[in-house]
Parts: C-alpha cells; sequence; structure tokens
C-alpha cells in the first residue's frame, strides 16, 4: 500500500467534503495548514500540479496584483511555492495521472490511458518528461493542452508513448471529454453533469440528433435549446426531455466509438500487452469502459478508485516515491483493492457516535451487517458509514446508503424524497464478487471494486433486479471481495441468506447538490434532513426518530 508519507501529501480527501461546498475550487489554504501542522516541510521535498499550468508562473501573475509571496510568508506557507522552496518539484497533469493509476493498479505490465478534458500546455511541460518529446505543430505550441496520453508501465517505469493536443483557436482539435463537458452544459446547464449525461443516453436516439462527426455535434450542441434554468424541477418541467437524451445519446455513441478506435490501434502496436488501464476524467465513463471489456482487445481494464482529479495530488507524491532509485512500488493484488484513504479520524467509533448523536436511540451491536441486512430486508433504507472515507467521487461501501434491490419502486422513492435527483436517474449495484456472474453478463472472476464498469443485467434476472438496472439493461456494478470490505462482504452474504439474492442497491451517502458526508456531523445533519430509516455507525445502530426497529432487528444488541 501506498505509504503514510506518501499519503500525507496527497490528502485524498476531497476539498469539497472538508468545506462542504460541492465541487469546491481555489487555494488550498485550509489543509496545506493542516499539512505544515503535522510535518516538519521545510527541508522535503514536495510535488505539485495546479491549475494546469506552470504554478510558479500563476503565482507571478497573481503577484502583480496581490502582495501574494508576501502572503505566503505571512501564513507560513513558503515550503508550498517554489519561489522559496529549491525541492519543489512541477509535474506535468497527465504523469500525476498515470502515476497515481500505475501506484494502486493489480499489474506490473500495462499501457496506461490518461483521458480528460484537457492537462497542461506543452509549453509549460518540464522538458524531463519524455511528455514534452511530442511536440505539436510549431505555429499552435503555444496554445497546445495535452487531452491524450498513452503511458507504456513496466513495473515503476512509465514511457509516454503516444499524446492528443487540442489547440483553443482550433474546434476541429477539442477533445472527447470537452465536448462530453458542452453536453453538460447544453443539456444540464453544468459542466459538472457528465454522469447525467451518460445516465440520460439511453433514453435518446444517437441518429435523432443529426450530427455523425464531432464537428457536427459541436455545432448543434451551440443551438438554441441550451437549458438555463436553475433547478431539476425546471429541467423536468422544460418539455425538451426526447431533445436532450437524443443529445445524450449522440454524445454517448460518438464517445464510445472514439475510445475504441484508439483501444484497438493500441493493441495492434502492442499485441503482446494484455492489460489496459483507463484514469482521467473520462474513466469515469462506467458504460464506455464495458464496451472495452465486451471487445476483449486486453484480457484486463482496470480503472483506479478515483480516475478523475482528485489523483492530482496522490499521483505527484507519488512520481518522487516512485521514482527514486530504491523504487518499493510493487503491484496491489486484487485483495488490496481498496477506495477508502481518507483521514483516519473520520472513521467512526462507539464514543464519538453516542457524542454525536446524544438526543437519538443509539445501540451497541454485535453483527452491524447482520442488522443492516434484516433492516434492508423489512425494506428500510440504511445509512452505512464505516471505517476511513473513500477518496473520489463515488460511495463504495464506506459512506454509503443501502437499500434493498428487490423493493418495488425504491429507485422513485430515493431519487424523490431522500436524493432529490432527476427521475431518470439510475443506481449501482455492490453485489459479491464471487458471485457477480449469476446476474450479470460478465466472466466468472470479473473485477469491477470500484463501479467502474456497467454490464448488462442477464435476462432472467432483470424483472427482479429492475430498480438497479437502466433503461438500456446494464447495471453499475461494484464487485466486493471479503479482503476489500469485510462488513460490506458480510452484508451482502447476510443478504442472500434473507432475501436470495447477494446484492444490494449503493448509493452515496448524501443528496443531491452536497458533498458526500466526512464526519458524524455531516451524518447526523442528513438524518435529520431526509427519511433514512436508520444508520449503522461502526458498531452502532442510530434509529431516526421515525423509523421501526423492533426487537427482532436489535438481537445483536449489547448495550444502549
Amino acid at each position: 500500500m501506498p505509504s503514510e508519507d506518501s499519503l500525507l501529501e496527497a490528502e485524498l480527501w476531497l476539498k469539497e467534503r472538508f468545506l462542504r461546498v460541492k465541487h469546491a475550487g481555489g487555494a488550498l489554504n485550509e489543509l496545506l495548514f493542516q499539512i505544515a501542522n503535522r510535518t516538519q516541510v521545510r527541508d522535503r521535498c514536495i510535488a505539485e500540479n495546479f491549475q494546469g499550468c506552470d504554478p510558479l508562473s500563476a503565482e507571478r501573475e497573481w503577484n502583480k496584483t496581490m502582495p501574494y509571496f508576501e502572503n505566503l510568508k505571512r501564513l507560513g506557507l513558503k515550503s508550498f511555492s517554489s519561489r522559496f522552496n529549491p525541492l519543489l518539484q512541477f509535474v506535468p497533469h497527465h504523469y500525476c495521472h498515470a502515476r497515481a493509476a500505475a501506484a494502486l493498479s493489480p499489474f506490473s505490465n500495462s499501457l496506461i490511458i490518461v483521458n480528460d478534458e484537457a492537462g497542461n500546455l506543452w509549453e509549460d511541460i518540464p522538458r524531463k518528461y519524455g511528455d514534452a518529446a511530442f511536440v505539436p505543430a510549431p505555429e499552435l505550441s503555444a496554445e497546445a493542452r495535452e487531452f491524450y496520453t498513452v503511458y507504456r508501465q513496466k513495473g515503476a517505469r512509465l514511457e509516454c508513448i503516444e499524446k492528443k493536443w487540442q489547440f483553443r483557436s482550433r474546434t476541429e482539435s477539442r477533445s472527447a471529454g470537452h465536448l462530453y463537458t458542452a453536453a453538460a452544459e447544453y443539456i444540464f446547464g453544468s459542466c459538472w453533469s457528465h454522469g447525467k449525461v451518460m445516465g440520460l443516453a439511453p433514453f435518446g436516439r444517437s441518429d435523432a440528433f443529426a450530427a455523425s462527426t464531432k464537428e457536427a455535434l459541436i455545432k448543434n450542441l451551440a443551438a438554441g435549446k441550451r437549458f438555463n434554468g436553475r433547478s431539476k424541477k425546471e429541467w423536468e418541467n422544460c418539455g425538451r426531455f426526447e431533445h436532450y437524451a437524443d443529445a445524450a445519446a449522440a454524445v454517448q455513441e460518438y464517445f464510445e466509438r472514439w475510445l475504441v478506435e484508439r483501444v484497438s490501434d493500441l493493441k495492434r502496436r502492442f499485441p503482446r500487452v494484455e492489460n489496459l488501464i483507463l484514469t482521467g476524467g473520462c474513466a469515469l465513463n462506467c458504460v464506455a469502459n464495458m464496451k472495452l471489456v465486451r471487445s476483449g482487445l486486453f484480457s484486463s481494464v482496470y480503472v483506479p478508485p478515483f480516475p478523475g482529479d482528485e489523483s492530482i495530488s496522490f499521483g505527484a507524491a507519488c512520481c518522487l516515491r516512485y521514482e527514486a532509485p530504491t523504487s518499493p512500488w510493487k503491484p496491489l493484488s486484487w485483495d488490496e483493492q481498496i477506495p477508502n484513504f481518507g483521514p483516519k479520524k473520520s472513521a467512526p467509533d462507539g464514543e464519538s457516535c453516542r457524542t454525536a448523536f446524544s438526543s437519538w436511540k443509539v445501540h451497541l451491536v454485535n453483527d452491524p451487517s447482520a442488522v443492516a441486512a434484516d433492516l434492508l430486508r423489512r425494506h428500510k433504507i440504511v445509512g452505512w458509514f464505516q471505517g476511513r472515507s473513500e477518496s473520489g467521487p463515488r460511495a463504495l461501501g464506506f459512506r454509503s446508503i443501502l437499500a434493498n434491490p428487490l423493493q418495488p419502486g425504491i429507485k422513485d422513492y430515493l431519487n424523490s424524497r431522500i436524493k432529490g435527483r432527476e427521475n431518470f436517474r439510475p443506481y449501482g449495484c455492490s453485489v459479491l464478487w464471487e458471485e457477480a456472474d449469476r446476474y450479470f453478463c460478465v466472466p466468472r472472476g470479473f473485477e469491477s471494486p470500484f463501479m467502474s464498469f456497467a454490464p448488462w443485467v442477464r435476462e432472467e434476472w432483470r424483472t427482479k433486479l429492475k430498480e438497479v438496472t437502466h433503461k438500456d439493461g446494464t447495471s453499475r456494478i461494484q464487485t466486493v471481495r471479503k479482503a476489500q470490505n469485510p462488513l460490506l462482504h458480510r452484508c451482502l452474504e447476510e443478504m442472500r441468506r434473507r432475501i436470495g439474492v447477494s446484492c444490494v442497491l449503493n448509493t452515496s451517502l448524501n443528496v443531491m447538490g452536497e458533498p458526500i458526508v466526512e464526519t458524524l456531523g455531516d451524518l447526523r445533519k442528513l438524518l435529520e434532513s431526509t427519511p433514512l430509516d436508520a444508520a449503522i455507525v461502526g458498531n452502532c445502530l442510530v434509529e431516526n426518530a421515525a423509523c421501526d426497529v423492533d426487537s427482532r432487528t436489535k438481537r445483536g444488541r449489547v448495550r444502549a
């Protein structure tokens, strides 16, 4: 596993969780203060990648309009600027993505595709990295920004073998990731709605949008039917559902076709490489990822738990750690694939739970997994708050809302009463790793520990698993090994014993527009504002006021 030192610099939990502001951006002072107070950073080498450009150049520009460097001195943050710290190193954006993915992957020999909306400018990439050798057209080099990079991984060594650039002045060079962002802005009025576009696509007809090329799609997305409202209600009542669904379908189809073409070309060039890693924001497209799996081009496809920009700080730290001559790098087995790198203090215990919920009904239980399964059997909706928090955009059995996948209407209830989401949006499914092929069209032993793939639900299970089956017959699944998450694995075993399926509906422990809960205080606010029936917090059962938790469910109770 990555060392505590490398995780210290990385601070893998998101700033939005710290500030409780969705997609929080800007300066990282609050987190840097914590790092500075916890370790002596003066004589330590620090890596950075910030805002897609050379950080020192950006800092000099800021210093023209404010006393930026003086403020760093006053705040005690000099060590985090190369103006004062000669050991600080700037690492390219795509290289950070690749380093983070390689550090966590189970492969020692692979191809790594980094695919996102945009990374660093060519002129800002340090020449010591092979990425800079892929020179764009000289007349456009000053505006060339990376969007697609391929690395050849052999152990701890990464070699850049391909890179594609986009240019501000040329529409035809825009990335597939940029196209997806344009679609999110056009359909939902928000650049953060990529996941919604993917979820909406199965409801549309790609040919109805009349755009066979990327350029035509970009042109059509600039037309006059862009959503300009602000609320979910406005969107649902705007009368353009079919049009927006067709646009989403066209963009998704283009993205899938483009990605398969790129990967097919790579396989022709490297026929003996059997492992593929996908990272960068575009790797969150679980539908396209599954198409690559079904193509059979590579024997194994891996996506890290946080392929988006959450991985940049971790990747920067890994660059320093794993490029040392005595690199400690080794692949992580599938049993070691975990997503919860949050702060140690985020893990709950009985005392902190009783303190946070002092006026609530709190019971200490012997078997939290069995208690959760019994609640789910009775069609209760359960908050699941266990261990350190996940790093990344998805709840994977540590900060989750769990529901019975066999309960009719649970998807609509969650969307309307708890999550506050658009009614077309689907939910993912956690399933025992050893039984995933029973319910889904995947080979035995298929690995999807981070909900990175959306296989078809087997025909004979589509009626029973309707609430976690999407319009196109797929379900975004998380396969759970016992070693990865013993508590969730046991809960799934108990679900099989009680309801006959080793599956549970799993969604993030939050409501739309808010970050995933990080602390017990966040959880209490969520329970106070939503009709969640109960929460399993460590070894504690927290009852919501309206929840009827009978004595049979609490038979594992030790004391109140």
